[in-house]
Formats: C-alpha cells, structure tokens, sequence
C-alpha cells in the first residue's frame, strides 16, 4: 500500500512591496533642537510607528522595512555626516547630535526593505549653535549716572542683534571685563552693576 502525505507550503516573495508613510506629521519631520555646547548629547526621535509596508499581494508589513539611511540630497546617493545626525544601531531611531549646531536645513530619510524597495523623504532641522551676535550700534555705550540717584536699569536686550532670535532666543547676559567675554567683573564693579536674571 501506497502511502502519501502532503503539507501546505508558504512562501512569501518580496520585490512588490511599497512603502507608504501613515504617519506624515510626525515630530521627526520637523526637528527644532536648541544645541549643547558643552557635551556631546545624542537626542533620539523614534522611527516605529511612522511607516507600512504592503501592496495588493504582499500582506501590510510582511515584507517590512529592515534598515534606514539620512542622507544629503533627495536621491540618497550621499550619506548625511553620523557625527552629527545618525540611526541608531538598532534602527530604531533617528538621532541628533545637539552638542554640534545645524543651520536650517533639510536632510533625507531613506527607508529600506530587504528587497531593495526604498522611500525617500524630506526632514527639516535645526539646532541652534549656529546663530551669531552683532552690536545694534558699534559705538560704545556712554551713560552719566548721579550718584545717590537710586537704580538705573538698561534693556540688554537693545545692545545685541541676534540674526536667529525667533528660532535660537537669546535666554541670557553676562557682564564681563573683556571683550573675549572670558573675565568676570572684579569684586568692586560686581557690586555696583548686575544682570537682572529675569528681564535681562
């Protein structure tokens, strides 16, 4: 006797898939990230949820996304600097670098399958550190003060230009003793002149 046995294979088949994104509005689109001077801070935005994968044979994210590229120009050919933006290791993330400044700009987010299928996207950033200062007026500022006249106050804010102000806002003054900005005011004019900490 004869006897046969058949089981049922499936096999999936990737190469139609597109890639769509169902998630247009997400932050990571439009990253504002005020920077850090001081240390190198990785800031992570996160990729899950943003995109799907399917066409009209291939079920919605069985062939899914596997890996992803930030890259210079539009076609992708020229990969962005990691120093600076990056994914993470486990492709999770895209990440900003905030200890290095970024002047409004647009960098491209390539998402890939397995299968070679890709889409590629525009995401706006910054991160400030790139702004600059300038004098309103050159000139020295001059001013007579009566003594025993009380309190005299100066908006510190009418001084300087900030060429980024409403997207990089100057938060703080310091008075300094040079121009490199590098020596404190000695005990004597520290005691007669100070920073208001709240309106500047």
């Amino acid at each position: 006797m004869e006897i046969i046995e058949y089981f049922k294979l499936n096999v999936l088949l990737c190469g139609d898939e597109t890639i769509s994104n169902i998630d247009p509005t997400n932050p990571l689109f439009t990253i504002e990230e005020l920077g850090n001077p001081d240390v190198e801070e990785w800031r992570q935005f996160s990729l899950a949820g943003i995109y799907e994968t399917g066409s009209a044979i291939i079920p919605p994210n069985a062939c899914p996304i596997t890996s992803y590229k930030v890259c210079v120009d539009s076609m992708c050919v020229t990969e962005y600097d990691s120093a600076s933006v990056r994914i993470s290791a486990d492709s999770s993330s895209l990440e900003v670098n905030a200890n290095i400044p970024i002047a409004p700009s647009t960098v491209y987010l390539q998402s890939l399958t397995d299968s070679g299928r890709s889409l590629i996207e525009p995401v706006s950033i910054f991160v400030c550190g790139f702004e600059t200062f300038s004098l309103t007026d050159p000139a020295p500022f001059t001013d007579t003060i009566e003594v025993f006249s009380g309190e005299h106050q100066f908006n510190a804010s009418t001084f300087f230009q900030n060429s980024h102000e409403a997207q990089c806002p100057t938060h703080s003054y310091a008075l300094k003793m040079d121009e490199a900005g590098t020596q404190d005011l000695d005990t004597t004019l520290a005691s007669i002149f100070a920073i208001d900490s709240e309106s500047g």
